[in-house]
């Protein structure tokens, strides 16, 4: 599952992305308006079927999110929440671990 639409949405709502033209621009450098538009557009309907992996950074940094998140691997969109999810299963091993 790719999570573009999403990220975005919470990228927005966030304050991070203004325009998604600006992540469309970003992510395909050197692009027409038009094109970097159309390819944003297809890769957030998922009529792209591949997505070059060189715009992963990019388009992590640009909406705050992890890979895993984007591609849903993970729940946890920040690298913060990753971290503390695992801290939290962490303690939970720890006191089990007291209890035998």
């Amino acid at each position: 599952m790719f999570r573009l639409k999403e990220c975005m949405s919470r990228a927005k709502e966030n304050g991070l992305l203004g325009k998604k033209m600006d992540l469309a621009q970003t992510i395909w450098k050197g692009s027409s308006e038009k094109s970097a538009r159309m390819n944003l557009l297809n890769l957030s309907n998922g009529k792209s079927q591949r997505i070059d992996i060189r715009a992963v950074p990019i388009i992590c940094a640009k909406l705050g999110v992890t890979a895993d998140y984007l591609f849903g691997i993970s729940d946890n969109p920040t690298p913060e929440a990753s971290r503390q999810a695992i801290a939290d299963k962490a303690r939970e091993i720890i006191e089990m671990t007291k209890s035998l």
